[in-house]
């Protein structure tokens, strides 16, 4: 199905197994079915000794892919091969943990259906031992009875050799096909031959489901295996009813035989011991070290084992920073082209902790270090205690007020990290990276505080410092995107595109740059396209600022972009692409405890109501507002409300969308944006209740905002509608058509900008506000 290639995720920076499908098969649904059942199987099974799945997903090209732990090691296949017979210690001491493996995907409803040889691998960990791994769950069998089986009668799947009678007659399976194919493993482990043997497929399967009795251990096996015949021969009984009931009867069976040997559990597992022929060894874990799919994106592995030497142990392994490539001199003859200096190679903006200069004990190498894995609680303590210090020089103490204003800031604490800023700012060299880290935090603490007149003095503060020394850093154009992201949300867009299209210009000129600038440029221009009304922009330049903040290793905007992804896919009408989005965002984001969980939950409520899923959205919606509230964040919490009472509308309850809509419309004072929109739903839920006349002030005043902002916002095609609808409720009858008729023309120029026909549709189509105006212009004024 496809082909497995050993590749670096630049996320988490670690080595992991990437499976990509064929291309030719990524149009044959059947196909595509079987590769989302083996990672569906294979993550669906939280046990050591199953590959871990990581990811799966499909790359813009249409080819999906797989990511697992990278196991290093043989496969059991190269192993018997090399060895021939095994011993039954070492045998054993491979078979256990692979069969409380498969009981594990056997609790889970699951089948494995293909196990042999060459699908189990003998990993070996960074300390030396072997974990027997299951591999390759595409055969797998899911048991779910609301979906139909892929297997079409007739169709014979799986190893020949290592199959069951009723696979080999296609008939229906169950978890004794696997009881089976561990039988036939087992006698090749402990004999070096396999028990159907035969020239020809036709004639080995014809030797399988003959009523011929299979050969026995005691006959073609080393002495030391005799012991194991009996139990051998119940897992190769053809009769159903004979044959072993389970994996871990099998699996006790065989330790019986062994002479007692004792396994915990029906989910014991572990390691293999040495395979030179050392004595097994029982091992049970103190607790199973997988993760789910989507939260495994920022999990770094670990395992934790008793055994008797006590102990247990924490991998990480870090990659080294890539070096800056020098820039080629400009030809002769040719105007010298203007070098940005570049941010530092390393995943903190001002450079992050020199272990030269520093003890290892220093607290803010500490605090830094903290800050870099994401642990902002303990970033924080470190930089508080390294403030405590006394005679500490101005530099590091600027560092220390800069990792409190970064961690703060992701927490959620806005004025906390605005006031940690601006003493940063005030220690370190005006315009070094350090300066330009702290003037940035500064930027979006004073965007999500509401703080306008602030935003507009450090833009200012920008211009002044530009006049003074020029533009010569990376660092610079960073400061310069930020303020235009929130310069553009704080309702003045004109100023916001002018910093965004000089920054944009200077890196044209100046060439390559490194990512962390690429991206924050591509989040500006994400932040003016949207507000330009053009989601497919939005789109692609959120995807790339994921990329270039993924390149950077900047981890925490990394994911707050992926969150931007979903958005996009919201304002779309791909409410189902957007769920699977935000759901990934959040399990990522939550563990850090990030600003923008209670926002990205909020959207997930959103989508889920969209879905028809309004009973599980909600409840999403009003935890999140609850923890908006208790941050004191204003600007989330009045988009939260919002989709509260958007969500209330959708049920019916006017009564509860008003009282909601109002709020936001009141924490939104000083956000034009966000009071817009609210200031819609309002007059929409005021127009269900039968309160025309109430309803316009509010419709009028939200359309008057969006009119003096020059944009298209969030809410822009309710806002033009429920203007029309409470204009024609009042009388106004030639007016709202007009207004209408506004609406529908922006909402097309919208969706013409808008190049996938597939998403133009759903945009158009899927999105109930769109559809609403469209259906509304199409019966009160005509096809359009």
């Amino acid at each position: 199905m496809g082909t497995v290639f050993e590749a670096w995720d630049t996320l988490i920076e670690r080595k992991v197994a990437l499976k990509l499908m064929h291309p030719h098969y990524a149009t044959d649904p059947s196909m595509v079915a079987r590769f989302r059942r083996e990672a569906q199987a294979a993550a669906r099974v939280q046990h050591p000794n199953i590959v871990n799945v990581l990811e799966v997903g499909r790359r813009r090209d249409g080819a999906f892919y797989l990511v697992q732990e990278l196991l290093v090691g043989q496969t059991l296949r190269e192993h018997l091969d090399a060895r021939g017979p095994l011993e039954p210690d070492e045998a054993l001491a491979i078979l256990v943990p692979v069969m409380s493996g498969i009981a594990a995907a056997h609790a889970s409803g699951i089948i494995h259906r293909d196990l042999k040889p060459e699908n189990v691998i003998l990993a070996r960990s960074p300390s030396g031992e072997i974990i027997p791994k299951i591999i390759d769950f595409g055969l797998a069998k899911l048991h779910d009875p609301g979906k139909q089986s892929l297997t079409r009668l007739g169709m014979l799947l799986g190893t020949p050799q290592y199959m069951a009678p009723e696979q080999v007659l296609a008939e229906k399976v169950d978890m004794r096909a696997d009881v089976w194919a561990m039988g036939v493993v087992t006698f090749e482990m402990l004999s070096g031959v396999q028990p159907f043997g035969a020239e020809g497929l036709a004639r080995l399967l014809a030797k399988i489901v003959s009523n011929e009795p299979p050969p026995t251990l005691d006959f073609c096996a080393p002495k030391a295996a005799w012991p194991f015949a009996s139990a051998v021969a119940r897992a190769l009984e053809r009769d159903l009813t004979r044959r072993y009931a389970s994996i871990l009867d099998f699996r006790d069976a065989l330790c019986e035989a062994h002479g007692g040997t004792r396994v915990l559990g029906a989910n014991a597992a572990g390691r293999a011991g040495p395979l030179g022929g050392s004595a097994f060894v029982d091992v049970v874990p103190i607790e199973d070290p997988v993760l789910d799919a989507p939260a495994a994106e920022l999990a770094e592995g670990f395992a934790q084992w008793h055994d008797d030497g006590g102990g247990g142990g924490y991998v990480r392994v870090n990659r080294p920073p890539s070096p800056v490539a020098p820039r080629p001199a400009p030809a002769p003859g040719r105007p010298r082209v203007p070098v940005l200096t570049p941010l530092p190679a390393s995943r903190t903006e001002w450079g992050g902790p020199d272990s030269r200069s520093q003890p290892e004990e220093d607290p803010v190498k500490l605090a830094e270090e903290a800050l870099d894995v994401n642990a902002l609680a303990d970033a924080i303590r470190w930089a508080e205690i390294a403030l405590e210090v006394p005679g500490e020089s101005e530099d590091v103490r600027g560092k220390a007020w800069l990792v409190l204003t970064i961690a703060r800031r992701w927490l959620g604490h806005y004025s906390e990290a605005a006031r940690a800023a601006q003493e940063a700012m005030a220690r370190m060299a005006r315009g070094s990276n350090g300066w330009h880290a702290a003037f940035g935090h500064l930027v979006i603490a004073y965007g999500y505080l509401g703080r306008k007149d602030r935003l507009l003095a450090r833009v200012d503060e920008l211009v002044q410092l530009e006049e003074e020394e020029g533009v010569t850093t990376e660092a610079h154009l960073v400061s310069a995107s930020r303020l235009a992201i929130f310069v553009v949300r704080a309702g003045v867009p004109q100023l916001g595109r002018k910093l965004a299209r000089d920054a944009h210009g200077r890196v044209a000129r100046a060439g390559a740059v490194g990512p962390f600038l690429r991206a924050w440029l591509a989040a500006a221009r994400a932040e003016i396209a949207i507000f330009e009304g053009d989601p497919a922009a939005y789109l692609r330049r959120v995807e790339a600022a994921v990329d270039g903040f993924t390149e950077a290793t900047d981890v925490r905007n990394a994911c707050l972009q992926r969150t931007n992804v979903g958005l996009a896919y919201m304002h779309l009408g791909a409410f189902d692409r957007a769920c699977f989005g935000l759901r990934r965002a959040v399990a990522v984001a939550e563990p850090m405890q990030l600003d923008f969980v209670p926002f990205a939950q909020g959207a997930l409520g959103y989508c889920l109501a969209h879905l028809g899923r309004d009973a599980e959205g909600l409840p999403i919606i009003e935890a999140a507002l609850a923890t908006s509230r208790a941050r004191g964040d204003r600007r989330r919490e009045a988009g939260l409300l919002v989709h509260a009472a958007r969500v209330q509308a959708m049920r019916g309850d006017h009564g509860a969308a008003v009282t909601l809509a109002r709020t936001a419309a009141e924490e939104a004072e000083d956000l034009p944006g966000k009071r817009a929109y609210a200031l819609a739903v309002l007059a929409d839920a005021l127009l269900a209740e039968g309160h025309a006349l109430a309803a316009l002030a509010p419709a009028s005043e939200a359309a008057l905002l969006l009119d003096r902002m020059g944009g298209m916002e969030e809410g822009d095609a309710l806002t033009r509608l429920v203007q029309a609808l409470a204009l024609r409720a009042t009388g106004q009858e030639a007016e709202g058509k007009k207004r209408l008729g506004e609406a529908r023309r922006r909402l097309l120029e919208k969706a013409d900008k808008i190049g996938d026909r597939r998403f133009r549709r759903s945009f158009l189509e899927q999105v109930p506000d769109h559809r609403r105006l469209l259906e509304a212009a199409t019966l009160w004024i005509g096809a359009g």
